[in-house]
């Protein structure tokens, strides 16, 4: 994975000519932005893996005792690791 993402940083540098100091800097120091500015994007990226964190130990805690809640709690970890952000 961080060689696909190294590859694209690559990329942009010498196909678009986008200098690297601004692909690999802290965006908002680059718009000279207030420092929290992803504090809120931040929050809800770490409550969105904790909650599939959750969903997917407790399936397979429960999957012994009552599989289809713990097929259900599978598929909501599952689709919790898949929602994407804006």
């Amino acid at each position: 994975m961080v060689v696909v993402i190294m590859g694209g940083v690559a990329a942009a540098n010498i196909g678009l000519g986008i200098p690297l100091i601004v692909l690999t800097s802290d965006p908002a120091a680059i718009a000279e932005a207030p420092f929290y500015l992803g504090a809120v994007t931040m929050l809800r990226t770490a409550l969105l893996a904790g909650a599939a964190a959750v969903c997917l130990v407790a399936a397979r805690v429960i999957r012994g005792r009552d599989r289809q809640l713990g097929g259900f709690l599978n598929r909501a970890g599952l689709v919790q690791c898949c929602v994407r952000r804006r």
